[in-house]
């Protein structure tokens, strides 16, 4: 038997980054409003990290105990809307809760409630598993779980000894896997780390020593724009 779920959706900046598409998404999808007993359940758009006056003003129509959604958390929208909002957290107690940053926030702005949500994709959550975050919400309490979907805690906690860590700064990452036992990285071959640093061996050979791992490299990004390959040069060399 099947059910019938109904969805919401505020949208985000990754929603407006294809030209091809970018109208018709803002077309569709224009925020959402709703209740759930006396509590007023708000989502607003925020893909080029600024609110603008038409949700300002739907903002300001909420009242202590409702629920605003956004795809940007405060610390990321531009400085007027985060002053908007921190004002708005200050005179009111709503639970806010964003995505985009891909990690678990809670606390508070004022008299209002910051949840941030961890990303479902494994390479973009950040801090621990990538899971879905399940809120249970009534008159009288607001509760939220967070669910890694068809996978039990037994299978989780195996499964840490086989997850790694995608290098930003390749020296301090590289040194913090071999000082915890981290046996999968993935060194981050941007700009000027394109071209080898000689100097970062052995501290790669101290991680291997440690941990007997595996070292993988993400390779710098390329793109396909106006005809042509856009990106590190050293890499469209090789594939052209």
């Amino acid at each position: 038997m099947t059910q019938e779920m109904k969805h919401y959706f505020v949208l985000g900046n990754s929603d407006v980054r294809d030209d091809n598409t970018r109208d018709k998404f803002i077309d569709v999808c224009n925020g959402f409003e709703f209740y759930i007993g006396k509590r007023k359940i708000l989502g607003v758009n925020t893909p080029f990290g600024s609110i603008d006056e038409s949700d300002k003003k739907l903002i300001n129509s909420l009242s202590d105990g409702d629920v605003l959604a956004l795809h940007h958390g405060l610390h990321r929208v531009d400085e007027e809307s985060k002053a908007f909002l921190e004002e708005v957290a200050s005179d009111k107690k709503l639970l806010i809760v964003h995505a985009h940053s891909h990690m678990k926030f809670d606390y508070m702005c004022g008299q209002s409630r910051v949840v941030g949500l961890r990303a479902l994709d494994p390479d973009k959550s950040i801090g621990n598993f990538p899971c879905v975050t399940y809120f249970d919400i009534d008159d009288n309490n607001i509760v939220f779980e967070e669910k890694l979907i068809g996978v039990d805690k037994e299978t989780i906690f195996d499964a840490r000894n086989y997850f790694g860590l995608s290098c930003v700064d390749n020296f301090k990452d590289v040194t913090y896997a071999a000082e915890n036992n981290v046996k999968f990285i993935e060194l981050r071959c941007n700009g000027a780390d394109w071209f080898p640093d000689m100097s970062l061996i052995p501290v790669i050979e101290d991680w291997r020593q440690k941990t007997e791992g595996y070292l993988s490299v993400h390779m710098p990004n390329v793109y396909w724009r106006d005809g042509g390959l856009v990106g590190e040069k050293p890499l469209i060399m090789l594939l052209k």
